[in-house]
């Protein structure tokens, strides 16, 4: 699982100012939620990079538009993500 991880997401919804934010957020957690807090582990980036991936998804799904999204919206939606993760 060294190889490179490429997201299935071509939409540019994640494409908006604070998605990196969300995103760094997210692997924040995931890293603290499994107290790895000394080394981040790939399954936990992977997931949050998926959850993050989902969430844009979710966002293009409920605007109904691929442009234009707010990063307060994807993170509003990482937790319904982490659900269908």
């Amino acid at each position: 699982a060294d190889g490179l991880l490429a997201g299935l997401w071509r939409w540019p919804t994640l494409a908006v100012a604070g998605s990196g934010d969300v995103l760094s957020g997210v692997i924040a957690a995931r890293v603290a939620e499994r107290n790895e807090l000394a080394r981040v582990r790939y399954a936990s980036v992977v997931e949050a990079v998926h959850a993050h991936g989902l969430a844009g998804e979710r966002v293009r799904e409920t605007r109904g538009a691929v442009r234009g999204a707010l990063a307060s919206e994807i993170a509003d939606a990482v937790s319904t993500a982490l659900e269908r993760a």
